[in-house]
């Protein structure tokens, strides 16, 4: 699997056609400017031309489909990856990260070698929502993230091969 790189117009756009459902492609500009705006740490709005470029490395990474509704308008679409990368990115799981409550979550998984490019997806799920390895397959988090781990194990048919603890206690945590 190659690597997906998104930048941050491209995850503004992601979230923005999460959010709505089907977002008219024609409907995106010049609105679109403004509505991404905010998900930027950038002053200034986008160019247009920005925007379709993101917006077609989208469609080509296999995240956004384009339809042709009956009235012959574009709209945009996330695709079942798509759906699974706006996840991950927007982080849209009830966290509190307010105060610790000192319970680390612990993700321990055992994926067989021949579903590599699982474990591969595995990994890069829980690096992008914050786990920090522990060890090779171990990687821990200090919030409640109940929903994302029950998420990511159906998402990835790894229900087996996953662990999700509740641990108390880490020898020598200050690193983490």
């Amino acid at each position: 699997a190659r690597k997906l790189k998104i930048g941050p117009i491209g995850n503004a756009i992601l979230a923005t056609v999460a959010v709505a459902g089907t977002v008219s492609f024609f409907a995106l500009f010049p609105g679109m400017a403004y509505v991404i705006a905010p998900f930027l740490k950038r002053k200034r709005s986008p160019r247009k031309d920005v925007i379709e470029r993101s917006v077609e490395s989208l469609v080509n990474s296999g995240l956004v489909r384009k339809i042709i509704a009956k009235d012959d308008s574009v709209q945009l679409e996330l695709t079942k990856r798509g759906k699974w990368e706006a996840l991950l990115r927007t982080k849209s799981f009830d966290i509190k990260r307010e105060k610790w409550d000192k319970v680390w979550r612990v993700i321990i998984f055992d994926v067989p070698q021949e579903k590599n490019n699982i474990r591969q997806e595995l990994r890069r799920a829980v690096k992008l929502f914050g786990f920090k390895m522990l060890q090779q397959s171990v990687w821990v988090y200090p919030y409640g993230c109940d929903d994302f781990v029950e998420i990511l194990k159906n998402h990835l048919g790894v229900s087996n091969d996953v662990l999700y603890m509740k641990v108390a206690y880490i020898e020598n945590d200050r690193h983490l």
